[in-house]
């Protein structure tokens, strides 16, 4: 399996540009996330995990307070991981694009670099999710967590399947 890198005309040259932007702006909304305080950052979390709860749980207004304390906190968990997989949904999907996007295939290759670019996006954003929990040891009340390595990582390979759906419907203009 060899693959080239695409040539540098315009239009490659700002697709990758593009992504790359907006690779830093994803990176530094989930890292200005991790900066806050586990106080600021469970109020943030908090706050959403009441109102879903009060729109999800049947009878939660006639719940004793502490009942409703409860489902609060069990909400929040939830809340907190879907926050994990989705800031790192757009994160797979970019890595993906741009990997495809710095190398060119051959006719029949395209599987190959499909698993390629799959490959390459999900280390590199990976790689992030290392890098931002190492980021939240420093932050005051936050710790590293691996099952929030493997929660972005989770997200991330879905960004890369949800970047596979175009790619799938033009494939027969592609291959040509």
């Amino acid at each position: 399996m060899t693959f080239t890198v695409k040539k540098n005309t315009t239009g490659v040259m700002i697709v990758r540009i593009l992504l790359v932007v907006l690779i830093i702006v994803n990176l530094s909304f989930i890292w200005i996330n991790s900066a806050k305080t586990s106080s600021d950052s469970t109020k943030d979390s908090k706050t959403i995990a009441k109102t879903v709860t009060e729109k999800v749980v049947k009878d939660y207004h006639e719940l004793p307070k502490t009942e409703q304390n409860k489902e609060v906190s069990k909400m929040n968990t939830k809340i907190r991981s879907m926050a994990h997989f989705t800031e790192f949904i757009p994160l797979g999907l970019l890595f993906f694009f741009l990997a495809l996007a710095i190398f060119e295939f051959r006719k029949g290759e395209l599987i190959k670099l499909l698993l390629t670019a799959l490959i390459l996006s999900i280390l590199f954003s990976m790689l992030s999710a290392v890098a931002d929990e190492i980021h939240q040891i420093f932050v005051k009340g936050r710790s590293f967590e691996i099952k929030d390595i493997l929660t972005d990582t989770l997200g991330a390979f879905c960004g890369c399947i949800i970047a596979t759906i175009p790619i799938a419907g033009f494939k027969n203009k592609i291959l040509k």
